[in-house]
Parts: structure tokens; C-alpha cells; sequence
């Protein structure tokens, strides 16, 4: 019993999730931290383009900062995409494994203390309802 309800304790659900999903969550990580560094080319960009470009009127490092900004911009699109597929894997995943946590404790505490499927049924359908208030309180 001790093992079952270990399995849906909040510490034990964020270490397995962590553990079984470890290249997926390197991944958002990462893609996190290039995102927010390349959210800084616009800011640095308006800065450098009134502070030195407009007042020495050169052209042509006008048009090489814009193109490099505009590859950043369009390598932050892909990075914010691809943090959005790493999520939804990593959360479809988690959920799952919650389940199945939850489900295995109900019906072992169902053997154990003799209730009736019914009342298995309500805990279910009670901790559907809680899930993703959980879920996103943690992750």
C-alpha cells in the first residue's frame, strides 16, 4: 500500500515525470533560454539603429542588422514552436502516467478497504475534476 500511494504523491509525480522525461525537458530548457536570449534582439536592435545607425545615415549596416535581426526573429518563431510540441509531448505523457498512478491506488485501496465501485467511480471522476489544477500548479 505504502508503494501505491507513494506513486501519487506530488514529490514522486515531479521525480518520475523528471526522470522518465529528461531528454524532452533538456530540450524545453534549452529552447527557453535561446528564446529569451533572442528576445533581446529587438530591444538591442532599436537601440543600435536610433543610437548609431540613424545618425551616421549608413545604409548599408542598416540592411545587415535588419537581416540579422529578421533571422533571429524567424529562428525565435521555430523555438517557440518547437517548446510547444516538447510541452504538449511532455504533458500528454505526464497526464497518462497520473492516471494510471491514481487509477492503480483507487482500485488497491478499493481491495483493501472493500468499498464498492461506485465509490471508486465518484474518486475517479473527483480527481479528473482537480487534474489540472494540479498539473498546472506544477508544471
Amino acid at each position: 500500500l505504502n508503494k501505491v500511494v507513494d506513486s501519487i504523491r506530488v514529490k514522486n509525480i515531479i521525480k518520475n515525470s523528471l526522470s522518465m522525461n529528461k531528454i524532452f525537458y533538456t530540450k524545453y530548457f534549452f529552447s527557453s533560454l535561446f528564446m529569451a536570449i533572442f528576445a533581446l534582439t529587438i530591444p538591442v536592435f532599436s537601440n543600435l539603429f536610433y543610437d548609431k545607425l540613424v545618425p551616421s545615415a549608413s545604409i548599408s549596416s542598416l540592411f545587415g542588422v535588419a537581416i540579422i535581426v529578421a533571422v533571429f526573429i524567424v529562428f525565435e518563431f521555430i523555438l517557440r514552436t518547437s517548446k510547444d510540441i516538447y510541452q504538449s509531448i511532455t504533458a500528454r505523457q505526464d497526464d497518462v502516467d497520473i492516471d494510471i498512478a491514481f487509477l492503480e491506488a483507487v482500485l488497491y485501496s478499493k481491495k483493501k478497504n472493500g468499498r464498492s465501485m461506485s465509490s471508486a467511480f465518484v474518486l475517479w471522476n473527483e480527481f479528473q475534476k482537480i487534474k489540472p489544477v494540479l498539473l498546472n500548479s506544477i508544471f
